[in-house]
């Protein structure tokens, strides 16, 4: 068996990025021939350039697993060429309506992303989802009659056994009451309400709370917006947004929170969610989108600041409570999103996959076979 995995952007530190690497890894450690294709890449593996792909994939005997989530022409080519070969992990698409600020190149990647997910759709190829959730979307406008459901791979089990990076969190190893978000400065992650969940906090359980934001400013005109957001509230000196961190910043960020606060509109499966699970971090949430999927009955779930804060107040203060939740989240990270559950689930879809794409295969040369005797006959 040899296979190919393609995506747009392939960066290691990221959540597709973090899939890809660790379906090419379990692939690997059976002996199976990987190789990667995309248009940009920040990984320490070799990348061919994906316009590169239809010609490859056409001439080889390979399996295809295309990760979608942006416009993707050429994987969409390759997909047309021999869609029984082909299996897209779909990983959902941003709307573009939180993207309003974007470039227009990227508001349009978006926009094709879901559409060339339909078209790979009724070209027949095997799907799998990162959630039940992200197979609802696409269904929305494509007929799903069958698909699987594979939690993405991650690197939450590398963040338990790095050591972490002491300096990057002087000043926040205090006593005060942190509050974690984890992900890039986007709208659709609606830091308004963490914002004001954190002015409930500092009035009802701590004055000298904090919220630390572990992310990148992606949209400046967003950002603005939510250091008047914070002024408003009088927390602007209270949050804290750390731009890019290491993996290893990132585990000392989760070892000095008092809990993990998800307030997100959208996510299509939100790793921090296991990260927490595998760090002993509490999980307070909004219950949208995939998070409950994700979370299950390891999060304590709000919709509003005061709801939000008193979530938080049960986990810093209700010591029964916190370890409760704590022992739930163990046991769904040991038995839905441990390595090693992962990687057998991974193979499992893959062998089926492999069987069916060799009756396929059996199917086409004795169609070939009795096409060919028939043109013999006459």
């Amino acid at each position: 068996m040899k296979v190919f995995l393609s995506t747009p952007v392939l960066n290691d530190g990221d959540a597709i990025g973090n899939d890809i690497l660790g379906m090419a890894n379990a692939l690997e450690a059976e002996g199976v021939e990987v190789r990667f294709f995309a248009d940009q890449a920040r990984v320490a593996r070799h990348v061919e350039p994906l316009h590169t792909l239809p010609r490859e994939f056409t001439q080889s005997d390979s399996i295809l697993i295309h990760h979608q989530s942006l416009r993707c022409d050429a994987a969409l080519d390759a997909i047309r060429s021999d869609p029984t070969r082909v299996i897209v992990k779909y990983h959902n698409v941003t709307p573009a309506r939180f993207f309003v600020e974007a470039h227009p190149t990227l508001i349009l990647a978006t926009e094709l992303g879901e559409r060339q997910a339909r078209q790979a759709v009724e070209c027949g190829v095997t799907l799998w989802f990162d959630s039940d959730f992200n197979a609802r979307e696409l269904g929305k406008g494509a007929a799903l009659s069958h698909y699987a459901v594979l939690p993405p791979f991650h690197h939450a089990e590398s963040l338990v056994e790095l050591p972490p990076d002491a300096d990057s969190i002087a000043g926040l190893d205090d006593w005060c009451t942190t509050i974690l978000c984890v992900g890039r400065v986007a709208p659709n992650k609606n830091l308004e309400l963490a914002i004001e969940t954190l002015a409930e906090v500092r009035q009802q359980l701590d004055p000298n709370a904090r919220l630390v934001i572990a992310g990148e400013h992606m949209f400046p005109k967003y950002s603005q917006e939510l250091s008047a957001w914070a002024e408003r509230w009088g927390v602007a000196d209270a949050v804290v947004v750390t731009g890019r961190v290491s993996t290893a910043q990132l585990k000392s960020l989760y070892r000095s929170a008092d809990v993990l606060l998800v307030t997100s509109l959208h996510e299509g499966f939100c790793v921090p969610l296991v990260e927490a699970m595998a760090l002993e971090v509490p999980i307070v949430a909004v219950a949208g989108s995939a998070i409950p999927e994700t979370a299950g009955d390891a999060a304590l779930y709000a919709e509003t600041a005061p709801e939000l804060a008193w979530a938080i107040r049960r986990c810093t203060e209700l010591l029964n409570d916190r370890e409760e939740l704590l022992t739930i989240a163990r046991r769904r990270y040991r038995d839905r999103y441990s390595p090693n559950i992962l990687k057998q689930n991974f193979w499992q879809l893959l062998m089926e996959f492999e069987e069916k794409s060799s009756q396929n295969s059996r199917k086409k040369l004795n169609r070939k076979l009795v096409s060919d005797r028939h043109r013999i006959l006459e």
